[in-house]
């Protein structure tokens, strides 16, 4: 070593320079703050960019989704007035694959028959169904002598009512 180095307070050419920003803890630069800033800000913006597409592809597809389901639910209800049946019966009808809506609704229309069959009959079977009515038949004196006399009793309200009398 030389004896300049060893000299107390002589700086060698490393200490002239004086210590690095990282090293001495000082601040960085202007520069190198407005780098980083914009660096962050062009991430934040990409960052921002992918999510709002995403938000919008996820809308798209929502409303895709909705629209099919209405164009569908609007066929139905076209089948369903083709078939006679009430169009409102539709949203109860697509729960299922599309392909299988043509099945429901044969399903469906067998099954509302047959609960208006079975009402019906359980309506019919508090008694027996009405008759057609006999037609009223007038009585003369002829027709009175070729009966007999328990088909004149059997009658009798009809041969009454038929001769003006009350019974």
């Amino acid at each position: 070593m030389k004896d300049e180095e060893l000299t107390p307070g002589a700086a060698g050419p490393e200490e002239q320079a004086g210590p690095s920003p990282a090293e001495a803890g000082a601040e960085p630069s202007l520069q190198d703050m407005e780098a980083q800033i914009a660096q962050a800000l062009a991430q934040a913006r990409e960052a921002w960019a992918a999510e709002e597409q995403e938000r919008l592809e996820a809308a798209v597809a929502a409303e895709r989704v909705r629209c099919d389901d209405l164009l569908r639910q609007n066929a139905l209800e076209r089948q369903l007035r083709e078939a006679g049946l009430d169009p409102a019966f539709a949203p109860f009808l697509k729960g299922g694959p599309e392909k299988e809506d043509g099945a429901r609704l044969t399903l469906f229309a067998g099954l509302v028959q047959g609960q208006i069959t079975a009402a019906l009959a359980e309506k019919l079977r508090g008694g027996e169904p009405p008759r057609a009515p006999e037609p009223l038949r007038g009585y003369d004196r002829d027709s009175l002598n070729r009966m007999s006399p328990r088909e004149i009793n059997e009658r009798w309200e009809d041969i009454a009512a038929a001769l003006g009398r009350g019974g």
